[in-house]
This record gives structure tokens, sequence and C-alpha cells, in this order.
């Protein structure tokens, strides 16, 4: 399909030529038709919409695989090259094989480095005279003159970062995105996001995440990433004013500018970074969903101070979670700490007069080698998977204890943080109360403590009083 695809665009591209009144006028493209041992190379060209581009200006240089160096690529990337959906990525591939400059064979064999038009390096070696590490020059078909440049022949197509590398791995690879592959894999996005595709991430840099660190936030870590994320291998030249759904469910208005390309609120900072599953443009504002956000507390409530006198125990708590407070907890709900019931006048000694010495963090990392399936659409409050839970930090004796008459049941606790208030969790529902008029815990209760620095279900080292 791939050679039949190509062979029909080099005739209909051969019998254009023939056109041409000026043989002394032949560019570089002219020059490949002449040769039918470029028929592949030459319908990749024409079907990506290249020849143009090859056709005036310059000077260029291009390397020039065969048509045996295209016939040895997989097959399965052959055939996926040649569907228009994945036109952004053959671009990108045979971009990498020409440089904006004229560089004959002998300044080759100066061992070079130079960037090719889709902004990747290649280096040439001598002996053999080679493109990177084994594309070796055609001895039999270099130098050849164009009135905008040069070809020389190569026996191996040119393999850019964009073949080998999903959208998850260009961004581990690119030092502006630490933020946001930190979020995707505590939203448990990572193995979803290394599939097939396609998928067109708008990518917040970590100025953008900075920029918004104390953010209070009410929607799962996961639907916020899932609204960056579109369903399509969106290049930025098929990108036109609109609204586009995202993953969420929820759309996203892009307005193409004169000079640029604003999604929401954010700049397109850098466009078409292509990778082999979709593309990522990165954008300089993070994307909330409508109706999601608080603005954080300016005067945070004093604490509540457990007395060993009481028989009951008040339990401190910080205010709503902010986006970092998300991005660096190991999963969404880590965060909270399963409490059962009121502690007992044994446990509530024990935990103030016998100090436990604190932990050390545990931060786990999601693993790349199980598939994960599509995360699914549901509504604004129950959107995120249920998560692990942390053995280090959120323990609890409530599997011992069933009833408020139980002699045994978990410690309580307090770390002296700053207290605002209590959510109750009840799998999707969140219910905030008013701690001042409560003296016990419900059954059942969860304190939910959301400061990226501590997280609740641990004990702070504590002096004797």
């Amino acid at each position: 399909m791939f050679l039949s695809k190509l062979t029909l665009a080099t005739a209909t591209a051969t019998a254009a030529a023939f056109v041409v009144e000026s043989i002394a006028a032949q560019n570089i493209i002219d020059k490949l038709l002449e040769d039918p041992n470029n028929d592949i190379l030459s319908g990749a060209l024409d079907f990506a919409d290249l020849v143009d581009a090859l056709s005036g200006g310059g000077p260029f240089t291009l390397f020039a695989p065969d048509n045996e160096a295209f016939e040895a690529l997989d097959e399965a990337l052959l055939d996926k090259l040649t569907k228009e959906e994945w036109k952004p990525q053959l671009q990108d591939l045979l971009r990498y094989h020409v440089l904006d400059e004229e560089v004959p064979s002998s300044d080759l064999r100066s061992e070079i480095t130079a960037t090719t038009l889709n902004g990747e390096d290649i280096t040439t070696k001598d002996e053999p005279l080679r493109v990177n590490e084994d594309a070796n020059i055609d001895d039999s078909y270099v130098d050849i003159e164009g009135g905008n440049g040069i070809i020389h022949g190569i026996l191996k197509v040119l393999i850019p970062t964009s073949v080998g590398s999903n959208v998850v791995d260009i961004l581990e690879g690119d030092e502006r995105f630490s933020t946001l592959v930190q979020a995707l894999e505590n939203g448990e996005l990572v193995d979803f996001l290394s599939g097939d595709g396609p998928f067109t991430i708008f990518a917040p840099t970590d100025d953008a995440f900075d920029a918004i660190a104390d953010l209070e936030i009410s929607v799962p870590l996961a639907d916020i990433l899932q609204y960056h994320v579109v369903e399509a291998n969106a290049h930025s030249s098929t990108l036109s004013d609109g609204d586009v759904e995202t993953l969420n469910g929820e759309s996203v208005e892009v307005l193409v500018l004169d000079d640029s390309v604003m999604v929401n609120d954010a700049t397109v900072v850098d466009a078409d970074i292509i990778a082999n599953n979709g593309i990522i443009h990165a954008i300089d504002t993070v994307l909330i969903p409508d109706d999601e956000t608080s603005e954080p507390s300016s005067s945070p409530t004093p604490p509540i101070v457990p007395t060993s006198s009481s028989m009951s125990m008040s339990y401190a708590t910080t205010e709503s979670p902010t986006l970092m407070s998300y991005i660096t907890t190991n999963s969404p709900t880590e965060i909270a700490l399963s409490m059962t019931m009121e502690p007992t006048m044994e446990s509530t000694m024990e935990s103030t007069m016998k100090p436990t010495k604190k932990p050390k963090s545990s931060k786990s990392k999601s693993s790349k080698k199980s598939k994960s399936s599509k995360p699914s659409k549901s509504s604004k409050s129950s959107k995120s998977s249920k998560p692990s839970k942390s053995s280090k930090q959120s323990k609890t004796t409530s599997k011992k204890s069933k009833s408020k008459k139980s002699s045994k049941t978990s410690k309580a606790e307090w770390t002296g943080k700053t207290a605002k208030k209590i959510t109750l969790l009840d799998n999707s529902m969140s219910t905030s109360l008013d701690i001042d008029s409560m003296s016990t815990l419900p059954i059942d209760a969860k304190i939910v403590h959301h400061n990226k620095d501590h997280i609740f279900g641990r004990p702070e080292e504590q002096e004797d009083s």
C-alpha cells in the first residue's frame, strides 16, 4: 500500500516536471525525479506537501534515501505514515533529512554537526562517509547540484526522535515539563497516553504550574490533566477557531491569531512537538475546568489542641487542597487518613506519653509496563479511578475495631498543623463540618490534610510535656 501510493504520487509529479521549460532552472526536486531510485522519496515528499517548500528558496542539502532504504523500514510504520491522519509524523521524518544550507561532501568529511528542518541535529562521520551512525553516503549518487541546493544519496532512512518516542517519552525528555510529568504519574495517565493515540496535549510548562502553585481546587487531578488532552493528531497548521472537546468531556476554546494560538487563556509558546502517537503544544498557563477553583485563604484558623484530660479528641486539618499538593502527593487519596471512632482514655494517654519516630517518606512511581484502559468520562464529582492506598501514609486500625465500645481503637494523633475544617469522604461526596460544634468525630470519618510538606497520618516527633 505504501509503495503503490507513493509510486502514483511520483508518476504525477514526474508528469508535471515535463512542463518545466528551462532545464537550467532545475531545483533539487527536479533532480530527484530524474532518477527512478528516488521514486519513493519523491512520492513521500509529494504526499507530505513538501514539494513546493523544497522547490523554491534554499539553499538546501537533501540526504536522499533510495527505494531500498525505505523498503527496509518496518511495514507497520510505512503503512501508518501513508495515512492522512499521521501526515505530521511523515513531514517530521522527511524534514529530518534536510539542512537549510548547502553542504558539499568534502565538508561532510570534517565530521560536522548540523540542525535539520525538524529542529534536531545530525552528525556526519568519515571512513566510511555517513550520516549519524550508520546511514552511509551513496558514493554513486553524491554532490548532485540543483538550482536551490545539493543532494547526497544515503543507504538508510534517518530516524528522528518522533518515530521512536510517544508523547510521554517526549515530555519526560524535556526539562520544561517536569511538573507535568509528575502530575501524569500521580494522575495515573502515563500508561494511557503511552498507547496508540492519537493525542494532542496542551502541555503547561513548569513556570505555568509555579504561577498557580497555591490555587485551591476541588476537582480531581486526573480531571484537570484530561482537560489538557484532545484525542486527535492536531498540527498547528490544522487548528481553527472554535471549541474542541477534551478527554474529560469538556471543551476548550481555540483561537488562532496572526502570530500565536490561544487555548482558553493560555498561549501556545512552542507548537508542534511531534511524537509517534500525537503532538504536543507547550502552553504558558494551566487549563482549569470551569467553576472548579477557589481563592486560597489569607487567614488560617488557629489549630485545635487536644488535652490528655479530655475524654474526647479534636482533630486538626488544613484548608482545601492546592493544585501542587495533588501533584506532589503519591496519589490523590493518599492524603486521607481513615479514622474509625472516638479514642479511648488508654489510647489517648499512650499517644501523648509515648512519642513515635517520624517515618521516612516513600515515593512510588507509576509503572509503564502495564497497559491501562482509557480514563472514564463521568461526572465532575467522581471522575478519577480509585487509587491504591499507601501503607506508610494512611495506617489505621479500623480492621480491629468495629464498634464504639471496643477497648482497642486507633491511636489519636495530633500534628499541630494549622486547622480549618474536617472533610467527610463518602465515595464522591464531601461535606464540610463546623469543628467548633463537634466533640468527637463520627464513625468512618476521614481526616483530610492537604499540605504537600506533611502527609497527615503519622505523628510528628513531640517533646515530653
